[in-house]
């Protein structure tokens, strides 16, 4: 069992900064509020969505430094 112990940064009703020892979770909205992306410790993931907008996975992308 992995337990997170997270030190959330919040903006209105919105969770926009996570953080858990050294990592960092930024998470970005669209205008009707819901998730569109998230990037943690580098890694870009965006929300894939059903027809009922429910949250079904993530994809990743790995950012790098130009």
């Amino acid at each position: 069992m992995c337990i997170l112990h997270l030190l959330p940064h919040e903006e209105g009703n919105q969770l926009v900064t996570a953080k858990n020892g050294s990592d960092t979770i930024h998470y970005t909205y669209d205008k009707d509020g819901d998730l569109v992306y998230m990037v943690l410790n580098g890694a870009l993931c965006y929300y894939e969505r059903n027809a009922q907008n429910d949250i079904i996975g993530l994809v990743g992308v790995l950012l790098t430094a130009t």
